[in-house]
């Protein structure tokens, strides 16, 4: 870690303690910069200042900054959230639909599928982006990874991925997309089993992802 590095986690730290506490971190700077650190004994240092320092650097740490389970959302939260993004993206295909309806010729195949696919599509692109969904965003929840930033294309493609399959299987025509209508409640209910049975809250999908999801409804991008 160089030294502007440190600079900046001082600054930050220092803006976020008490008077108090920002003095001894003054007092321990100058005790460490001065000529008499050669005869610092830290035997014959109180047991309150050594778990005073031990405290300020949690602080100063990276891994302070992870996600705190205490913050991860709660199953009715997850459930509700995903009821309001489908009915959102729902009105939209309604809508988009009977615009199509007004052309007097046949629509557009491809214009057809994705309007078919916009809910898969629009989830991934949002999770990607900024973590969250039209029902995330109203019940101020998200997705991030194991870092606490928005999950990127890969986790999120390979998210929606898991948790969408048996829906993409109704679209195959014949017996396999009869057979995705008895699959897919099963299948979101096996997942909503995992996410209760986790101690994280992680479902299947979220485990192979990295994913989690937590409360706030805005996540970082991570930078390169």
């Amino acid at each position: 870690m160089d030294g502007a590095n440190i600079d900046h986690q001082i600054q930050g730290l220092l803006l976020s303690v008490s008077s108090e506490d920002e003095q001894r971190i003054k007092d321990l700077l100058e005790t460490v910069t001065s000529d008499t650190l050669v005869d610092f004994d830290p035997t014959q240092t109180s047991t309150e200042s050594l778990d005073w320092a031990r405290e300020m650097a949690s602080k100063m740490h990276p891994a302070s900054t992870s996600v705190d389970p205490l913050l991860l959302a709660p199953i009715p939260q997850r459930v509700l959230a995903a009821v309001i993004s489908y009915i959102a993206w729902w009105m939209l295909m309604v809508l988009l639909f009977a615009l199509l309806t007004l052309s007097p010729e046949a629509p557009p195949y491809v214009a057809v599928l994705a309007i078919s696919l916009l809910p898969l599509l629009g989830d991934t692109w949002l999770t990607a982006w900024n973590g969250t969904t039209p029902g995330k965003f109203v019940l101020g929840i998200r997705v991030v990874n194991v870092h606490g930033f928005a999950p990127g294309w890969r986790s999120s493609i390979l998210r929606t991925l898991v948790m969408m399959w048996p829906v993409l299987l109704a679209y195959w025509p014949g017996p396999l997309g009869q057979l995705a209508v008895v699959i897919t409640p099963a299948w979101f209910l096996l997942l909503v089993v995992s996410i209760a049975r986790d101690p994280e809250s992680q479902g299947l999908h979220d485990r192979l992802a990295g994913t989690r999801v937590v409360l706030g409804r805005h996540a970082d991008r991570a930078v390169g």
